[in-house]
């Protein structure tokens, strides 16, 4: 008997606080250092019509989005016939109740791809198995699942084995739900233990989720997605010769020996090991417009065996990520050395734009760094040293002005460089706002809301 597949209209919508890989300077003033449970601010960017596909310079074709793997394949590979379990049988009506209950009881926001189906044990009891894929901005993380547990519940969720939840939803239906990585499994029966016992069966049997590896190419969706919180999803990965928004410059094991976690070598490791990943292909950080993402594991992620490091990067400008075709590497528009005083939009990305409209941040100028080792505190120290640079630029105006420092990099200082570009930002009430004109002469604040900086 086939999968069955059952789709879903997906309205996008917050849940819970979603976790994202870390996005590094120069894209955000962003004060976090920490891994993948942090996401980049970004505040809303001024309405503008969507601009026209872009054009392979090599054909001067439009070069259209590619066909990414089917996304229910992705939910169908994460189940099947395990242990004494078979498929075959045809759903009873315990079975079609709870499928039609939890599908009500599940919010469609949660779901990008859902597919069910039937198993019975040897003792010929059945259990409904659904496998979900949530939007692709959730896949990955380890908490998603327990976090939208408990709110769908409005309870506490019980943890009945490690990374096994069971939770009774209205009219009394017991559901069991385990993580597969990229979403999770729900399973019920008539008989509560052999739901339980099937998820048993199949995570002694799962395969370890396969990791992206260096050189890999992905497309994200940039109208609905940004990168997933684990570095994985398969079905985001496009041939590097067609059309692709992302790319891996590196992904292997961390290499630090550590007897247990400690955030401050990883995270050491991790922007050491990006900065040289990026400054080998591009190079410095600093003087090219790469946006660089990288991964690492947090505390709960090492203490379940995670130790993957991870560099991705993308190319942005004002409409997000940009489309291309071939290497990032052989592309001849890289460089970024704007002038002092040059303005950028909402989004950070580094493209100038006019200081007379609607942006968000100002580049200010380049300042060296007073230290002879990288300090642990880099981002505090690389921002006072901006600081002295804003007091030199700034006039009086109507908001808060703080900067952000970003382009300098461990690697990078290991070789010598002391030098961080500074950016100017404007803050009400402790949020982030857009702005318009420039922060050494006139300027004013377009609206009072935006992002904690």
């Amino acid at each position: 008997m086939p999968i069955r597949v059952i789709s879903l209209v997906i309205s996008l919508c917050a849940l819970a606080a979603a976790c994202t890989p870390s996005n590094t300077a120069p894209t955000t003033p962003s004060t976090s250092t920490a891994t993948t449970t942090v996401s980049p601010p970004t505040t809303q960017p001024l309405a503008t019509p969507s601009p026209p596909n872009p054009v392979d310079p090599d054909t001067q074709d439009p070069i259209e989005p590619p066909k990414r793997p089917d996304i229910f394949d992705t939910a169908s590979d994460a189940f099947g016939a395990v242990g004494d379990f078979v498929t075959g049988s045809p759903p009873d009506d315990y079975d079609i109740d709870a499928l039609s209950t939890i599908q009500r009881w599940l919010p469609q926001s949660t779901v990008d791809a859902l597919v069910w189906d039937v198993f019975t044990d040897g003792g010929g009891t059945n259990v409904l198995a659904i496998s979900v894929i949530p939007p692709l901005t959730w896949r990955g993380d380890p908490n998603f699942l327990p976090a939208l547990l408990e709110t769908l519940t409005e309870s506490d969720t019980e943890v009945v084995l490690p990374g096994m939840f069971k939770v009774v939803i209205p009219r009394g239906l017991i559901l069991f739900a385990q993580s597969t990585g990229d979403g999770f499994i729900v399973t019920t029966s008539s008989t509560p233990g052999v739901a339980m016992r099937y998820l048993e069966e199949l995570s002694a049997e799962s395969s370890p989720q396969t990791v992206w590896t260096s050189g890999m190419c992905l497309y994200i969706d940039p109208d609905t997605e940004t990168l997933p919180y684990a570095p994985f999803p398969k079905d985001i990965v496009v041939p590097c010769e067609g059309a692709h928004n992302a790319e891996v410059v590196l992904s292997r094991q961390i290499g630090t020996d550590l007897a247990k976690y400690d955030a401050d070598a990883i995270t050491y490791e991790r922007n050491y090991e990006c900065d040289k990943a990026y400054s080998d292909v591009f190079g410095s950080q600093r003087e090219h417009t790469p946006t660089l993402i990288t991964y690492m594991p947090d505390e709960d992620e090492w203490n379940r065996g995670d130790r993957y490091l991870a560099c991705v990067v993308e190319l942005r400008d004002t409409n997000g990520p940009q489309l291309f075709t071939g290497p990032m590497a052989d592309r001849s528009d890289l460089a970024w050395n704007p002038d002092s005083g040059a303005c950028l939009d909402s989004s950070f990305a580094p493209q100038v734009i006019d200081c007379a409209i609607r942006h968000g941040s100002q580049f200010i100028g380049d300042v060296t760094v007073d230290a002879q080792r990288w300090p642990s505190d880099f981002f505090a120290v690389f921002t006072a040293a901006c600081q002295d640079l804003l007091g030199e630029f700034l006039s009086n105006g109507p908001a808060t002005v703080d900067v952000f420092a970003s382009g300098l990099g461990p690697f990078a200082f290991e070789q010598g460089d002391r030098t961080v570009r500074c950016y100017a930002f404007a803050l009400v009430d402790g949020q982030v706002v857009d702005v318009a004109g420039s922060f050494d002469g006139v300027w004013r604040v377009i609206d009072g809301t935006g992002i904690a900086a």
